[in-house]
């Protein structure tokens, strides 16, 4: 009770006392705008049409951040202003964009049936740009220098003489496509009734794209505000506001896991995942970003997903994360296209949804996308070398497909390559060395038993050709093997490709020594590894949603991602649909360095 006394407070402060700054100092036209649910200071200067700077200037602090529920003062645009003169009987006005018969009854402080009766014909609904109407006389006021109770649009005002008025309104918002009477006021938390209470125009017309709407205090804040208020000095309440944040934007947050299965391995990656999300949450949450998290449990099977889907608080969601299951991803596309819900897909890379729906995120990018990448930026790393594909370590090729598509590419860049098959005894590797190249040796499998195979020899090799440029390049899956096989990765001098980069080597790995502490238990390794994917992605999109709204997909490149372990270089598939992470670098295991080494693809190593 004491919090939302203070938060009320705080809106009450912000209607009366910027207006005596603003008039008295600046003598400037300003309106006040109720942040609504996402939005970002972007967003709103595009909707009024000024400039991100004249917003900042005017609310100092809000190029950090803008909270939903709070007030910004927006600068009125010259030729948008109100030229009132000294006219004895009656003033014209010429209507500009987004004015509304209720504006214009605010903004000269005349009743609207008064305009009507001024202008034969007129109504609500016949008002257009660049009508010139007639305003009736009857108390019409100057905006002279000096006049004490100088109405801005939007806010109530106070004389300079400290007496208060009550306030009807937050602030004026600006209607945006698609929204509905009943959507503004869940937004902003008050009845319907109360809204066309506020907003008599909207009885005949309904709500209209690019509406200025009064978003009213309800009747019980009012009533809270006119108790508290009078009591309390505004240094006071200054210094309240100081402490206090004001917070009333809650991202929330679904995540849609398999329910608990026989299949040990499914169910490891799903807790792993779950832990690194929490994890992120809690981290969010000691920086003041307010997450609510629903988690729902879903079985192996197509039609388990729809009872969820029908849960009235999921239409209510920011952000879903889902699903584990590819036969679950069309519902949820649907879904999360009807309800313009952003869908991120952690693990599953099906990309056939993407096309048409701007919501969706796929974190893990089809192999097709990935071996392309791989391929060009191999081949800037290892220019002009002497790759050896090491075939038949084991029956299972897993990595046929990339070895095929990889042997087409450096054949058409006329880059030599040889296969051994079967035997690699020490002189068969031999004889496949060059003096005057970099030696790269490639096996067709990822497995552990051919990582595993492979490696004595190659030790064997570089000890006896020490001047000799000797490589292993592999596999994302290495990275979730033994110790000892990740040590013998340093005296290879290997490279592996990969979307997901944690340096197990340094003690000062922070997430892991986190997660441990959390869950006094170490990390599954297992390949990505989910709590690392859980507490990434959470961090990456939470964060976002909470800097930039509705404007994330804008901004993706702008969130701060320097701590997190996966990478996310989202590309959008076509103008209309969705996202995928395309972010794939070469990491590098290397005697020179205390740890692993992260290239980037874009800038690959000499």
């Amino acid at each position: 009770m004491k919090r939302k006394m203070k938060c009320l407070l705080y809106l009450f402060f912000l209607c009366f006392y910027p207006v005596v700054s603003l008039s008295a100092q600046d003598n400037e036209n300003v309106q006040t705008h109720v942040v609504g649910k996402g939005e970002s200071l972007y967003s709103i200067a595009n909707k009024y049409k000024v400039t991100q700077s004249e917003i900042i200037r005017l609310n100092p602090g809000s190029d950090q951040k803008i909270i939903a529920g709070s007030l910004l003062k927006i600068p009125a645009k010259a030729e948008e202003t109100v030229a009132v003169a000294a006219v004895q009987e009656e003033i014209f006005h010429t209507v500009k964009s987004g004015e509304t018969l209720y504006r214009l009854s605010v903004t000269y402080k005349v009743p609207s049936d008064k305009i009507i009766e001024a202008n034969p014909g007129l109504t609500a609904q016949t008002l257009k740009i660049g009508d010139k109407i007639r305003i009736p006389s009857s108390n019409v006021q100057t905006r002279a220098a000096g006049n004490e109770g100088t109405n801005v649009f939007g806010t109530t005002t106070v004389s300079t003489r400290g007496v208060t008025q009550t306030p009807k309104c937050k602030g004026m918002y600006v209607t945006e496509d698609k929204e509905t009477l009943y959507s503004i006021s869940r937004k902003f938390s008050v009845s319907v009734e109360e809204l066309v209470e506020a907003n008599p125009e909207l009885e005949d017309g309904g709500v209209k794209p690019n509406q200025n709407l009064c978003i009213p205090y309800t009747k019980k804040e009012l009533e809270e505000i006119q108790k508290a208020a009078a009591p309390i000095a505004s240094h006071q309440l200054q210094q309240t506001i100081d402490k206090e944040v004001y917070q009333t934007l809650t991202i929330k947050t679904a995540i849609i896991l398999p329910a608990a299965s026989s299949d040990q391995a499914e169910s490891d990656k799903r807790v792993e995942f779950y832990k690194g999300f929490v994890q992120a949450i809690d981290s969010l949450k000691s920086q003041n970003i307010p997450v609510d998290l629903y988690v729902y449990n879903v079985a192996n099977d197509a039609e388990s997903i729809y009872p969820i889907l029908a849960k009235e608080e999921l239409k209510q969601m920011n952000i879903i994360f889902a699903p584990l299951y590819e036969m679950h991803i069309k519902p949820l596309a649907m879904f999360s296209d009807e309800n313009d819900i952003k869908l991120v897909i952690p693990f599953v890379a099906d990309n056939s949804t993407l096309s048409e729906n701007p919501n969706i995120y796929l974190l893990n990018a089809p192999q097709s996308y990935v071996y392309s990448e791989v391929y060009d930026n191999f081949i800037k790393q290892f220019p002009n070398s002497n790759v050896i594909i090491l075939d038949g370590l084991t029956a299972d090729k897993d990595k046929g497909e990339f070895i095929n598509g990889l042997r087409l590419e450096l054949n058409m860049k006329e880059v030599p390559t040889q296969t051994i098959s079967g035997d690699i005894s020490l002189d068969v590797l031999k004889s496949a060395l060059r003096s005057d190249k970099k030696n790269v040796f490639i096996p067709t499998s990822s497995n552990s038993f051919a990582l595993n195979k492979v490696m004595p020899q190659l030790q064997s090799l570089m000890k006896e050709y020490p001047t000799y440029n000797i490589h292993l390049f592999g596999y994302p899956e290495w990275q979730s093997y033994s110790d000892k096989s990740l040590n013998n990765l340093f005296d290879l001098n290997t490279y592996i490709y990969s979307s997901y980069y944690t340096d197990h080597y340094l003690p000062t790995n922070k997430y892991e020594n986190s997660f441990h502490k959390w869950y006094m238990t170490e990390m599954k390794r297992i390949y990505p590894t989910p709590s690392s994917l859980g507490f990434d992605s959470g961090y990456y999109f939470l964060s976002g949603l909470e800097k930039y709204g509705k404007d994330l997909e804008y901004n993706l490149t702008k969130i701060n991602s320097d701590k997190l372990q996966t990478g996310f270089n989202f590309e959008r598939v076509s103008n209309l649909g969705g996202y995928i992470n395309k972010d794939v670098f070469f990491v590098h295991y290397t005697k020179e360095n205390t740890g692993l080494t992260r290239l980037n693809l874009e800038k690959p190593s000499k």
